[in-house]
């Protein structure tokens, strides 16, 4: 879409690099855990180093993985109770490569005194560094259940090297507690991620939560869980609210790398030999101020028999009144062309042809008889907005909200299948964006007084031999 702040497209690092390669691996565990073991008594200061200290990386299971993606059920990892005297320490080691995907797991840790009051803390272990332990978070309350949560994310991967993490019981009292750590599927929306950092580069993604985001980096480290490529779509407005909006596309969601046609349904190639339009994301253009990031759909014509040959489909329509909208571009010295057909099979029968010649003037042609003229803008975009009232055979041409001309043609079918792009003649280059069509309107938006309106032609197509007047165009 083109209201989308843009977002330098830099490829420059911040301070810390966004750790991908923590998200990417899943932990294959084994169901069985070792009993505990008490760590050396110490009083409540940074910890420097631990002795006997379990080890409980391996002690997860792989198998639930998709139960726990389908029903999001937490699977308890560990429960068991424990002792510990006044200041003395009692924990667990979990190994860095043991945790799963922070992308999409947590794991909740939750410590419930039988007796005394235990205080619930959570390290990063780095063997290299002096000051080995780095707290991520605790939960210290006067008396009670304490609980936190950490994701495999919360380690430090860069500046330091926090292969463990260490969850740590302080016997504020002498105390008896059930620890138990569950892991889970994440929310949406959690804390932010501890310490990382993203890149600058502009890769835009929506996240969860329906906010957008510059790079899937960026999200992660603002707490969102998961996300969708590309810009997030705002709701479909481009409608009159007199009919059903149908169609609303903005190109943003589609992969530049593949076929338009082979990612959506509504858009149709002329024949299986037609090339695909030209799907590209570029900066500025598109109506009003330059300096938004976009996709549009471009046509040229190419060296050679095969062409760019699209259609946008909407059904075989025999009745009602219906209304496109697209937003187009036509470089200074280019020319521009589509055409109405009136089937969804290309060919079937031609309706209305449009022509806008590089000298900035357009002509409407029906069969072999061009029966209306007119000018455009070129080098900038301007909307385009064509009515088909297939009851009373009637159409309607708007530019840039001001109607054009209008016309009647009984000629041919009542019917409305697609509306075809395609690069007429050798100065061909044109582009689409912010396409609508809106179905089975109560009304003609353009059935009421306009600006102008008395000024605006009634131009009524009258042709013998209607037949004559199909499959007219070669391609």
């Amino acid at each position: 879409m083109r209201t989308n702040v843009i977002f330098s497209t830099l490829f420059a690092f911040a301070v810390l690099l966004f750790a991908s390669c923590e998200q990417d691996s899943l932990i294959e565990t084994v169901d069985v855990l070792p009993e505990e073991t008490a760590i050396e008594e110490m009083q409540l200061t940074t910890p420097s180093e631990f002795e006997n200290v379990i080890d409980i990386s391996n002690d997860f299971e792989t198998d639930t993985i998709l139960g726990e993606v389908e029903n999001r059920s937490p699977v308890l990892i560990y429960s068991n109770v424990h002792s510990t005297n006044i200041n003395t320490w009692f924990g667990y080691w979990i190994n860095q490569t043991s945790l799963w995907n922070a992308e999409h797991y947590k794991y909740i840790v939750k410590v419930t005194p039988l007796s005394g009051n235990p205080d619930l803390y959570l390290y990063g272990y780095d063997a290299a560094s002096s000051d080995k332990f780095r707290l991520i978070r605790s939960d210290t309350g006067a008396s009670g259940t304490e609980d936190d949560t950490f994701r495999k994310s919360d380690l430090k991967t860069y500046g330091r090297t926090e292969e463990k993490m260490y969850v740590g019981i302080w016997g504020k009292t002498t105390t008896t507690f059930r620890l138990q750590i569950w892991r889970t599927v994440v929310d949406c929306k959690e804390y932010p991620t501890a310490d990382q950092v993203t890149t600058l580069e502009y890769a835009p993604v929506c996240g969860c939560d329906g906010n957008e985001y510059p790079n899937k980096g960026a999200a992660f480290v603002s707490g969102i869980t998961s996300w969708t490529n590309g810009p997030c779509q705002a709701a479909c407005n481009c409608g009159t609210g007199l009919g059903t909006v149908d169609i609303c596309d903005d190109f943003e969601s589609y992969n530049t790398a593949f076929g338009l046609s082979t990612q959506a349904t509504h858009w149709k190639k002329w024949s299986p030999s037609s090339l695909e339009p030209q799907l590209f994301r570029a900066l500025g253009g598109g109506p009003g101020v330059g300096g938004f990031t976009a996709t549009d759909m471009a046509i040229q014509r190419q060296a050679g028999s095969a062409q760019p040959d699209i259609l946008l489909t909407v059904g075989n329509k025999n009745s009602g009144v219906h209304r496109f909208k697209w937003n187009m571009f036509v470089g200074t010295g280019r020319s521009a062309y589509f055409n109405i057909q009136r089937f969804t099979t290309p060919g079937a029968e031609f309706g209305e042809q449009f022509y806008f010649y590089k000298d900035g003037t357009a002509r409407i042609r029906y069969g072999n008889t061009y029966f209306y003229t007119f000018s455009y803008p070129q080098g900038s975009y301007f909307e385009v907005e064509l009515i088909v009232d297939l009851n009373a055979r009637r159409y309607v041409l708007a530019i840039d909200g001001r109607k054009i001309v209008s016309w009647r043609n009984n000629n041919g079918s009542s019917s409305l299948g697609a509306i075809d792009f395609y690069p007429a003649d050798q100065y061909a280059f044109f582009k689409i964006d912010d396409v609508c069509f809106e179905k089975y309107l109560s009304g003609s938006p353009y059935g009421r007084a306009i600006t102008g309106d008395s000024k605006v032609p009634e131009m009524e197509v009258a042709l013998s031999e209607a037949s004559t007047f199909k499959n007219i165009q070669t391609k």
